[in-house]
C-alpha cells in the first residue's frame, strides 16, 4: 500500500484537550465516507453539517455547532491534507477506520461483544461520517441480537420472537440530533452493560499517534 497521504486529527474531550492523530489514505476514506469525501474535496464544513442535519430524522432541529467543533481542513499542502475531525465518539473511531480499510466487521463485533466500545457511540460515528448501508446493516443486526432481545427465549415467549422475524430489520437510529452529537459529552447507557476497557490492539495498517 502507498504511503499515507492525509492526517486526521481527532480531539478527545478531556481536561487536557488531548487529541489522537491518524495518518491514513484519502482513497480509502473517500471511498467509504461521503462526509470525508466532501470535506477533502473542499466543500464548506458548514454546508456538510447542514446536509447531515437535514438527512436526520429531526431535520427541523436548528443547527448550533460551535466554530471550534466544526470539522475542517487545517493549513496543509494539497498533497497531504490535514483534517480536524471532532467525531461524536473518539473511542470507537480507530476500529471504524479499520473497517473503512478492510470492510470486515469481525474486529468491530469482537470489540462490541467485550465492551471495548459502545454501540451507540459507534452508530453515531457511522451517521456522522455518512458511511454506507452495509455497516448499518451489521449494527442493526447486532443491536437486535444483544439489545432488543437480551434474554434467552423460553417456551412462553418463543412464539412472539418467531413472529418478529424481519420486522426489526431497519437500522435503529442512534438518537440525538447532529448538534446534540457534536456538543453533548454526557454519558448514556449504550448496548450491553459492561465495563468499558481500553483498546489494546492497533491495526498494523493504521499508524496511531497520541499528542
Amino acid at each position: 500500500m502507498q504511503q499515507p497521504d492525509c492526517t486526521i486529527i481527532i480531539p478527545v474531550p478531556t481536561d487536557s484537550d488531548s487529541c489522537i492523530t491518524f495518518r491514513l489514505h484519502t482513497r480509502c476514506l473517500s471511498a467509504k465516507s461521503v462526509f470525508l469525501r466532501g470535506l477533502l474535496s473542499g466543500v464548506s464544513p458548514t454546508d456538510l453539517i447542514r446536509d447531515l442535519a437535514a438527512s436526520r430524522l429531526r431535520p427541523s432541529v436548528p443547527l448550533r455547532v460551535p466554530k471550534n467543533r466544526l470539522p475542517r481542513l487545517l493549513p496543509s499542502p494539497p498533497s497531504h491534507p490535514v483534517v480536524f475531525l471532532p467525531v461524536p465518539d473518539p473511542l470507537s473511531i480507530q476500529i471504524l477506520f479499520h473497517w473503512m480499510y478492510f470492510g470486515n466487521t469481525d474486529r468491530i463485533e469482537n470489540a462490541l461483544d467485550h465492551g471495548l466500545i459502545q454501540w451507540e457511540g459507534l452508530a453515531r460515528n457511522v451517521e456522522y461520517l455518512c458511511l454506507p448501508t452495509d455497516i448499518k446493516v451489521f449494527l442493526g443486526r447486532w443491536y437486535r441480537t444483544w439489545v432488543l432481545l437480551p434474554r434467552p427465549p423460553d417456551e412462553d415467549d418463543q412464539s412472539d420472537l418467531d413472529s418478529e422475524g424481519e420486522d426489526n430489520a431497519d437500522y435503529p437510529h442512534s438518537g440525538p440530533s447532529t448538534d446534540d452529537e457534536l456538543q453533548s459529552d454526557d454519558d448514556c447507557d449504550r448496548g450491553r452493560t459492561r465495563d468499558v476497557k481500553p483498546l489494546v490492539q492497533l491495526c498494523g495498517q493504521l499508524r496511531l499517534c497520541t499528542t
